[in-house]
This record gives C-alpha cells, sequence and structure tokens, in this order.
C-alpha cells in the first residue's frame, strides 16, 4: 500500500499587444477604445464584458478596439467580414484571443461558420461533449435568422447552458436548453481551448504494494487524501486528459506489456486491459484532441516505440534512436507531438511530429531517467529532468530553447509535470526520504510542497 502521513485573432495579426494570452484587460468600455456610440456594459464573464449590440436595442455600428489597440471586428483571417460592431462573433474572439490565447485563423462570415475553424489550441467538438465554463457553444445557420450564434459558456447543469453573449436581445445572459436546441437542429457545435482544464489537478503514482493510487485537486475540495485504484504496475503511470472529465493512464504491466486504465465522469474508472508490446521502463502519452491518444515507450531494442488511439487502437511501430529512459510527451496543438528521452551520452535528445516525424536533435544537460515534459500553449514547452547530482533540472522553448536552469531539491525518481493554465505548471517529484512533493509555477517558482505520501518511482499527472 502507499504509505500517507496526512492527507485571435489570426497569426501574425496582433500589434502592441498589452495584455499577454491569460491575463485579464479592464472590464470597463473605457478599456476598449469604443469613440462613442454604444459603450453599454451588459454582462461580465471571468472579466470580459460583454457589449450591447444591435438586437439589444444599441444602433451603433462600426470598428471594435481591444485593450490593445487592435480592432477585433474588422475583415480579415480570425474577426468579423463585415463592420457591425459589438456582433457575437466578436465576444467569441476577444474573449478566446485573450483568456486562452487562441488564434482563429480562418475568416468567419457568420457565427455558424465557426464551427469551420480548425488550427492550434482548441477543439471543435460535437453535441454529445458536455460543455465546460469558458468553452464557446455555436448554433448552426437553423438559429437566429440563418447567421447562427455564438456565446462563452459560464455554466451547464441538468441539460441547460447559461451564457454571456452579445447582440442577442436577452441583456447579455441567457439560459438555452440543450434539448431544445437539438430537437429543433439549432445546436451546431462546441469548441474548447486546450488550456480551459478548469484548473483541476489529478496526480498518480505507483504505491509500494505496486497497485496506482491517485490524489486530486480542485478549486472547491482542495487536495484529496490518495486513494487506491488497483492493478498492478512495473512501472510509474503516465496520464493525460483528452477533454474535460476524462483521463487515461498507462503503465508497464508486470509482464512488460502496456497497460491502460480510464476514468469518464459519471461513469468511473474502467480497466485494465493490455495493449501489448515489449516495453521498458514509464511510458508517456500525450492527446491532440478528444479521441486521439500517442503513447510512446522504450522498446526492449531500445528504440522508441509508438502505438495511438484514434476510433480504435493502431500497431505498434518503431521510431527509431537509441535511448536510455523511458520518454516524456506533449501536444501542444492538433497534429503536433514533442518528444524527449534521454540519450547513450546522458543527453537530452528531442524528436516531433508535424506532417512527419524529426529526426533526433540533441538539447544538452546531463539527465537520469526519464524526462517530463508540458505545454501551456502552441509553441511553448516545458521540460523537466533529474541531472546527475539529483536536481530538479528545467529547459523551455519558446521561439528558442533556453538554457538548463536548476530548482534545487533532490529527487529520488524522475518528476512528472503538467500545466493546466497559460503560464501554470505543476511539477511532481519523489525526495530522497521517498516523500511526494509539489513544486508549482504561475509567473515564478513556488518552494517543494509535501502531498503527505510516498512512492520510489516517478509520478504521473493530467489536468481535467
Amino acid at each position: 500500500m502507499i504509505k500517507i502521513r496526512g492527507a485571435a485573432v489570426g497569426a501574425g495579426l496582433v500589434l502592441g499587444c498589452s495584455a499577454a494570452p491569460g491575463e485579464h484587460p479592464g472590464s470597463t468600455s473605457s478599456d476598449y477604445g469604443v469613440a462613442g456610440g454604444c459603450s453599454q456594459i451588459n454582462q461580465t464573464f471571468d472579466g470580459y464584458p460583454a457589449f450591447a449590440g444591435p438586437y439589444d436595442g444599441c444602433s451603433w455600428e462600426g470598428n471594435v478596439y481591444s485593450p490593445d489597440g487592435y480592432n477585433t471586428n474588422s475583415s480579415g483571417a480570425g474577426k468579423l467580414t463585415d463592420t457591425a460592431g459589438y456582433q457575437c462573433v466578436e465576444l467569441a474572439v476577444r474573449y478566446f484571443y485573450f483568456r486562452w490565447g487562441v488564434n482563429f485563423t480562418q475568416s468567419i462570415p457568420n457565427a455558424a461558420s465557426m464551427c469551420n475553424q480548425s488550427g492550434a489550441g482548441f477543439s471543435v467538438l460535437g453535441s454529445s461533449y458536455t460543455p465546460v465554463p469558458g468553452d464557446l457553444i455555436v448554433m448552426n445557420t437553423n438559429f437566429f435568422a440563418g447567421s447562427g450564434h455564438v456565446a462563452v459558456v459560464d455554466g451547464a447543469s441538468g441539460g441547460n447552458v447559461t451564457v454571456t453573449e452579445q447582440n442577442a436581445g436577452h441583456g447579455g445572459h441567457h439560459t438555452y436548453s440543450l434539448g431544445t436546441l437539438l430537437s429543433l437542429n439549432q445546436l451546431g457545435c462546441f469548441i474548447h481551448a486546450n488550456a480551459n482544464s478548469g484548473g483541476n489537478l489529478a496526480l498518480f503514482v505507483r504505491g509500494t504494494d505496486n497497485q496506482l493510487y491517485q490524489q486530486s485537486w480542485t478549486s472547491t475540495t482542495g487536495w484529496t487524501s490518495f486513494q487506491p485504484l488497483g492493478g498492478f504496475l512495473a512501472s510509474g503511470p503516465a496520464a493525460v486528459s483528452w477533454a474535460p472529465g476524462r483521463i487515461d493512464v498507462f503503465a508497464r504491466g508486470t509482464d512488460d506489456t502496456l497497460i491502460h486504465a480510464w476514468w469518464n465522469k459519471g461513469t468511473g474508472w474502467e480497466g485494465w486491459e493490455s495493449l501489448g508490446g515489449q516495453i521498458l521502463d514509464t511510458p508517456a502519452v500525450s492527446s491532440w484532441a478528444p479521441g486521439r491518444l500517442d503513447v510512446f515507450a522504450q522498446g526492449y531494442d531500445h528504440q522508441l516505440a509508438h502505438i495511438f488511439y484514434d476510433n480504435g487502437w493502431s500497431s505498434w511501430e518503431a521510431l527509431g534512436g537509441q535511448i536510455v529512459s523511458g520518454p516524456g510527451a506533449v501536444s501542444w496543438g492538433p497534429g503536433r507531438i514533442d518528444v524527449f528521452a534521454e540519450g547513450t551520452d546522458w543527453q537530452l535528445y528531442h524528436k516531433w511530429y508535424q506532417s512527419n516525424w524529426s529526426d533526433w536533435e540533441a538539447l544538452g544537460g546531463q539527465i537520469i531517467g526519464s524526462p517530463a515534459v508540458t505545454s501551456w500553449g502552441p509553441g511553448r514547452l516545458d521540460v523537466f529532468a533529474s541531472g546527475t547530482d539529483n536536481q530538479l533540472y528545467h529547459l523551455w522553448y519558446q521561439s528558442g530553447w533556453s538554457s538548463w536552469e536548476g530548482l534545487g531539491g533532490t529527487l529520488f525518481a524522475p518528476p512528472g509535470a503538467v500545466s493546466r493554465a497559460p503560464n501554470s505548471i505543476d511539477v511532481f517529484v519523489i525526495g530522497a526520504n521517498e516523500e511526494i512533493y509539489h513544486k508549482g509555477y504561475s509567473n515564478g517558482w513556488s518552494g517543494f510542497e509535501d502531498r503527505n505520501g510516498q512512492s520510489l518511482f516517478q509520478p504521473g499527472a493530467s489536468s481535467w
């Protein structure tokens, strides 16, 4: 058993940005540079105001400026194709850019067309998806005079979705029945930002009895105690969430095959299932969209091995290299995967997929064991590893690779890491005393916090 002691705007179009993705601009009309005309705030959600539009009794139309002085309503990629003031799409584009760092790169002739968007940092989801606050709900052309509608979800319960919206005649806030929208064939899609994890954390460790254990954190409950989930593991766990309310966990089984368990909110845990292969060490998993999983492991031949799920499991494939640790893997957007591992010379090596697989590149350092990697948005990578002095080390990518930095500690096992929001990272390590510790980043690093449990193996973490 585990030992418990206690418990955009379009790409390239942002000019003079004064608010980084994830930061809240002001909530008054003056912050939005409205030069006269309608500037009435009907509703504010998450720090972002919804203004009155033509259907709210405001006839003013024209250009609309966000806090960075950028016109979010002129023609061009990711914006409206007219100058109709505070239409519904203006709020959706503005909110997703400033809150989640998402750039919509296709033109938007009407609200319904937002379901045709594709790109990095978000997923377009169907009617079976259960929305969470911060998503967009999009109605199709059967709604609202053939143009559709889009609104920001601020709550979902009992088959109803409450929204903050512009230009719908509801005063900026309304409740829609999903059943009614479906019966009238008016529901188009939901759009979920990858960075909108809901802030929930799930920490997974292999206990001293080789079972899987979970400890969770939410903003309402705080940290729970560790709970046993069964299984018999021969490695640390790897975990990922492909959408809110879903977690997948992988590990090496006692016969050296890959084993898999999964959790759905409402139905609970299922598994374990064996997915074959002959693997060494802790596997890694990433997801670039709901229903997609990519799992990586060190094979018996020390090559990188890969298996994926997309409406069914693929066969195993070898991706080359000579690695001496389990890998770390992450996706920063659809069609992109970054994989890291320790090479035979103790350096960190990197291989990525974008339409096809790259060669391996050496990133230096002197590491011991499996690296961990996370991403808080497109174009950002944060890699963590145990150095030869057993300290925690950090390397990051943003328009180029940083130098390695030491973050202290004395590690007994490789780290695990996850990001639940822009500019936020949670790292979990096993200390020299076999205690589980947590170190967080939010515009600066915290100290190491004891998570009141013990393990001997690399932890896994997910945010959902």
